[in-house]
């Protein structure tokens, strides 16, 4: 047996409009819940046997919620939306970016992320550009845990937001390349997995990523425009609301989630 999480999207809210402007972050909460399920598990790193783990996992989810779309996003899914938006094939948009739906000059999104780190106080720009998988397992960051993140230039907390909010970003915000997906390709899906997604060894998983896209498509389109305006995010760093600050950041590192059970797990 093992245990994974299901990312599933919440039915829009309903809000005072003199709400309008609070801080984005501020609802979060509102976007999506986290379940943990139990399924039975194949042993191996086949592709088959990936496969069969993931429908073993969707059809757990299935008894719970026998109509729920779910789409499993990582390159192991037999859906080629999922695969298309996994970090592992989205790009983040370079000052190259040809601005066609075949650009090949812009970063990995994994391969950027992980240059972001920032590992003996700096990071490793000289990665970005490089496959995910030699990314992932270059000897600058492969075994390393770091201090924090840094993006343009701003640093991050490591429980903050970071991954989150790139990863939206580089699918529907400023830094999307033109090769990318569509959002809206997500949209009509109520769940998200990632069958590679372990929480005991990661904290970041673009199933959680897709799931707060389409919440904020579903809770208020406007919203995701607030989410990227330049002026706002600069105000929620600085504040700290996007860099783990006690409340503001219970949303984002799920301190406590609902099991399928209803029981809570950490």
């Amino acid at each position: 047996m093992a245990t994974r999480p299901v990312f599933v999207v919440s039915s829009p809210a309903q809000h005072d409009e003199s709400d309008n402007d609070r801080p984005i972050i501020s609802r979060l909460d509102l976007l999506y819940k986290e379940y943990m399920v139990d399924f039975s598990w194949l042993p191996g790193i086949s592709i088959t046997n990936k496969r069969k783990n993931i429908e073993a996992l969707h059809s757990a989810i299935r008894k719970k919620w026998p109509h729920i779309s779910i789409l499993e996003v990582s390159t192991k899914s037999d859906n080629p939306v999922g695969r298309a938006f996994s970090a592992f094939n989205i790009k983040i948009r370079s000052k190259e970016c040809c601005g066609t739906s075949k650009c090949n000059r812009c970063r990995p999104f994994e391969s950027a992320y992980q240059s972001s780190k920032v590992l003996d106080g700096n990071i490793n720009p000289e990665i970005q550009y490089l496959k995910p998988s030699q990314a992932k397992s270059h000897e600058l960051i492969a075994g390393k845990v770091p201090q924090a993140f840094e993006w343009d230039g701003q640093r991050w907390k490591l429980d903050s937001c970071f991954y989150d909010w790139l990863y939206i970003n580089a699918i529907c915000g400023p830094l999307r390349c033109d090769s990318n997906p569509n959002i809206e390709q997500l949209a009509d899906y109520d769940a998200f997995t990632d069958i590679e997604f372990n929480p005991k060894r990661s904290k970041n998983t673009q199933a959680r990523a897709c799931a707060i896209a389409v919440g904020l498509i579903r809770q208020q389109k406007q919203l995701i425009d607030r989410l990227f305006d330049e002026s706002t995010v600069k105000e929620y760093l600085e504040s700290g609301k996007f860099s783990g600050h006690p409340v503001q950041s219970k949303f984002w590192t799920t301190s406590s989630d609902s099991n399928l059970d209803g029981s809570t797990t950490r």
